[in-house]
């Protein structure tokens, strides 16, 4: 821990705390054609599962980014040459998210926390394939370490204005020193 002196008032002490030093928000949309069977001629339904995360990797040399990547498993009931078809298909993510740095001085980052809104998916025929378009918004929060200073005082005192803890008439009490106890007239 550093210490610098700084007149007669106390002397600043460095300390670690964990903050947020770094959010980012972005919308990812894939299109994706995918294989199936027959003519599709009208789609019945869609269905997407949440985004699966894999990997997530924060790079804060120059703007700072953190990349997303993940999967989504989506899932098409379609008619085709008057039959029902269901077709899966796992839609690959893989996102770098600009982050707006919060400060220069952090360090020794922790995994991000990474929220993602629900999946949405449309579905079209496309000749004898479905094209998919998935889409979805994530937030990311880079949290680290980032050294503070603070002022420390001797004798228990918290601000330069404001004396050590005193008990008058069995009330403990921090008082500004400009203040006086005496003055104050007890109301019945």
């Amino acid at each position: 821990m550093n210490q610098v002196e700084v007149g007669t008032f106390g002397r600043i002490k460095e300390i670690l705390a964990r903050a947020v030093c770094g959010v980012g928000e972005a919308r990812i949309a894939r299109t994706v054609d995918i294989p199936s069977e027959g003519s599709p001629r009208q789609i019945l339904g869609t269905m997407a599962t949440p985004l699966e995360l894999g990997a997530v990797t924060v790079d804060v040399s120059g703007p700072g980014r953190v990349r997303v990547e993940g999967v989504v498993g989506v899932h098409v009931w379609y008619m085709a040459e008057e039959q029902t078809h269901v077709v899966s298909h796992s839609v690959a993510i893989s996102e770098d998210i600009p982050l707006t740095l919060l400060g220069t001085g952090c360090f020794a980052f922790s995994a991000p926390t990474v929220q993602c809104d629900p999946v949405s998916v449309s579905a079209q025929p496309r000749g004898a394939a479905i094209r998919l378009q998935v889409a979805t918004r994530v937030k990311v929060e880079v949290v680290g370490e980032v050294r503070v200073g603070v002022r420390a005082f001797s004798g228990g005192a918290v601000a330069p204005a404001l004396e050590a803890p005193t008990v008058e008439s069995g009330i403990e009490t921090n008082l500004q020193e400009d203040l006086d106890v005496g003055d104050w007239e007890d109301e019945d």
